[in-house]
């Protein structure tokens, strides 16, 4: 793998990618927003905000793609106040107070709002940059992670709501202008947990609690069409719920055992099941066992591969979440369960079996398949203070189906503290993979290649350099957008 140079950044927003791929923004202490070309990494917009109000930042969000526009508005948001600047319109800013009602959370809605999340309240605003005025949307559930869903190809909003104590569907239209309720209707549902729309935005999913195991699946006109309760007896309910990207599946997470349910989704009826056990061995040419193993004076980890899987974890809880990751065609799939938490199980969809395990020596944090190839997979994991690797091992693991062993790299600069990795989209500018890797201050972008003896870089590449940034900073036009 080849690493560029170190560039600055902050704690916890880190760098942040745009939607089209075209940019990588981050905060420097001195109250810059730095925004780089993601292909040349040059330094192409600047622009100077209150330092005291850079180091209280916690959200950096790109604007979505509006259609054939790119995005170019990015958000920079503390709890208590949000600007927005336009790389295109330098002289154009925006700037919201929310210091009487602090923000628990704040995303942009696919026209271009922004939704603002109550830390008092069961509500969001929703802040037309247009008109420059914010209306309400109340009785918003709280505690939920997916409380509201935004239909993937028509403008409009699902938002899950409570009042009256039962929990309603509420269809909005959405514009630049306003957003107009189209249809309410009260779900049959104790304490729903989450809604989703299908890829093709023909199907709404609604998770019930996890005591219950049942989901409800709404058309998009909003009338209830199927509800899918397994066959057999299940203690507990659904932990997560996902669609496939082309919405061939839908996944259900079980809580009971850690089985994924996938359900296909012309009936909604089960196609087969995904279980995490330790009874498979690699016998099976088709099955492959890798476990990550230490070399402490060789300051070197490795996979080896391995017969059967190990069975000396800790003693699981009776309840156990997954997560589901799906390739960008569908042929394969990635999940782990917090019953064993350091392993990583890689599904072959179109055989329907299980093709390879990677056991890893710490907590699975983050795992996600490259957007473009359909093949490859990043792992991070959880380093432990007690670890007995020096402090620049830090490191990052990655599978390919074409690769004869995973691999597992680390970032050469000593202290590195892998935070946050994020893929780039792919681009007709390069053939090969590129991913963001960042640490507490700093973020490098690395470039995957085939053969690992082609990769080649100095540690003191990836030195950060403070008169390299002063540099840039006299050469590329800074606007100062007022406190």
């Amino acid at each position: 793998m080849d690493f560029t140079a170190l560039f600055a950044s902050l704690n916890p927003t880190f760098a942040s990618v745009s939607h089209c791929g075209n940019w990588i923004a981050s905060l420097s202490r001195s109250g810059h927003v730095l925004i780089r070309n993601s292909e040349t990494l040059e330094l192409h917009h600047v622009f100077l905000l209150n330092a005291q109000f850079i180091q209280k930042v916690v959200y950096l969000l790109w604007k979505p793609n509006l259609g054939a526009e790119k995005c170019h508005q990015i958000c920079v948001a503390s709890v208590d106040k949000v600007f927005v600047l336009d790389i295109v319109q330098h002289d154009y800013y925006a700037s919201i107070q929310c210091d009487q009602d602090p923000l628990s959370s704040i995303s942009w809605s696919p026209s271009g709002e922004l939704l603002l999340w109550s830390s008092f309240d069961s509500k969001i605003t929703v802040w037309s940059l247009n008109t420059q005025k914010g209306y309400l949307l109340p009785h918003v559930k709280t505690n939920v992670s997916k409380v509201y869903a935004l239909h993937p190809s028509m403008q409009f909003c699902t938002i899950l709501s409570r009042f009256n104590g039962s929990d309603c569907l509420q269809f909005y239209q959405i514009s630049k202008k306003a957003w107009i309720l189209l249809k309410e209707c009260k779900l049959p549902t104790i304490d729903s947990t989450g809604i989703h729309w299908s890829p093709d935005g023909n199907w709404l999913a609604v998770l019930e609690n996890v005591l219950d195991a049942v989901v409800y699946i709404y058309h998009r006109t909003g009338l209830l069409f199927h509800e899918y309760r397994p066959n057999r007896l299940i203690e507990v309910g659904f932990s997560d719920f996902e669609w496939s990207p082309f919405g061939k599946y839908l996944t259900l997470c079980s809580y009971h055992d850690s089985t994924l349910h996938l359900l296909e989704t012309k009936t909604f009826s089960i196609v087969f099941r995904l279980h995490h056990c330790l009874q498979y061995t690699n016998t099976d040419l088709e099955m492959h066992i890798w476990e990550e193993k230490e070399t402490i004076y060789e300051q070197q980890m490795t996979y080896q591969k391995v017969h059967k899987l190990r069975t000396d974890f800790p003693e699981p809880s009776f309840c156990s979440a997954s997560k589901i990751r799906f390739n960008c065609d569908e042929t394969y799939a990635a999940t782990i369960t917090s019953k064993y938490p350091n392993v990583l199980w890689l599904w072959n969809l179109q055989n329907k079996k299980l093709h390879t395990v990677l056991i890893q020596k710490h907590h699975i944090v983050y795992f996600e398949w490259h957007p473009g190839r359909p093949d490859l997979v990043v792992i991070q994991t959880k380093i432990r203070k007690e670890s007995k690797i020096p402090s620049n091992a830090t490191f990052l693991y990655f599978w390919a189906l074409s690769w004869n062993t995973p691999r597992v790299v680390g970032v050469p600069k000593k202290g590195f503290n892998i935070q946050k990795v994020q893929w780039l989209q792919p681009s007709e500018f390069s053939s090969r993979p590129v991913i963001v890797i960042c640490g507490e201050d700093a973020y490098t972008v690395a470039y995957i290649v085939e053969d690992e003896d082609e990769s080649f870089t100095e540690v003191t590449q990836t030195i950060i350099s403070q008169e390299v940034l002063d540099n840039e900073l006299e050469t590329t036009q800074t606007i100062s957008i007022p406190s």
